[in-house]
């Protein structure tokens, strides 16, 4: 009699463990929050990065410019190639004077030295002296190779003679006042006179960024310094610092 063997069931395999689709949907929010979070910050972490690299630009550029006017620099390296225009405003002119060729870097600083104040047919006139530059230094992004994504500037200088004496301490004319008064403001005219004949005060003002239709954006820098020596003039709208040579 035949036996009839039963077979032993297998054993029961175990359970892979798994996420559950309400877990899935949990997650994904929680990764779309963190999402929308760095998004958020991440404009101003640029924008933070954008303003430091303009602003170490902008301290090159002004230390730059601001030391060859003082100097009285008749050559720097490829200047010209670097500036757009040099407009020059004058109170007794009916229109701005916009020079944008130039010849070498010589007549650009010339122009950067004009005084502000100078004296025409008796009457003293106001100049504003202001160029537009491409970054020289910076990265290759910043700097003017490309002139149409290059980091632009307005440079504004002011360049006026050293006062040290309020008017009144010199005023040795002036009425009703003694002889030994009238003697130490007329020396003191003197020093003064000398002062301003051979010692200048430098502002260079820095205006970024320019943007493509020409307009100025906020940022500010001013740059400021003394120059001594004597202030030549190379023609009526360019001058030049010679710091070895001094008038009287």
């Amino acid at each position: 009699m035949n036996t009839i063997q039963k077979q032993p069931f297998p054993a029961a395999r175990p359970r892979l463990a798994g996420f559950t689709m309400v877990e899935i949907a949990i997650s994904l929010g929680v990764i779309s929050v963190a999402l929308v979070a760095l998004l958020g910050v991440l404009p101003s972490g640029l924008n933070v990065q954008r303003d430091n690299r303009n602003d170490t630009v902008i301290n090159q550029e002004g230390t730059f410019l601001l030391e060859a006017i003082r100097g009285g620099a008749r050559v720097v390296p490829q200047l010209a190639n670097y500036t757009d225009y040099i407009r020059i405003t004058n109170s007794s002119l009916s229109k701005p004077i916009i020079i944008s060729s130039f010849y070498n870097s010589d007549e650009i600083i010339g122009y950067l030295s004009l005084p502000k104040y100078a004296l025409v047919n008796g009457k003293i006139t106001t100049n504003t002296v202001a160029g537009r530059f491409r970054a020289m230094t910076g990265s290759l992004a910043d700097k003017g190779t490309n002139t149409d994504f290059a980091f632009a500037y307005v440079a504004t200088s002011e360049v006026v003679p050293y006062d040290a004496f309020p008017a009144a301490l010199t005023n040795w004319h002036e009425n009703n006042i003694t002889a030994e008064e009238k003697l130490i403001r007329s020396n003191r005219w003197g020093h003064a006179n000398l002062l301003a004949n051979n010692l200048y005060e430098i502002r260079l003002t820095l205006r970024w960024p320019v943007r493509p239709d020409g307009s100025v954006g906020l940022g500010s820098q001013t740059f400021r310094t003394l120059a001594s020596g004597s202030l030549k003039t190379m023609s009526a709208t360019n001058f030049h610092f010679l710091p070895s040579q001094y008038g009287y």
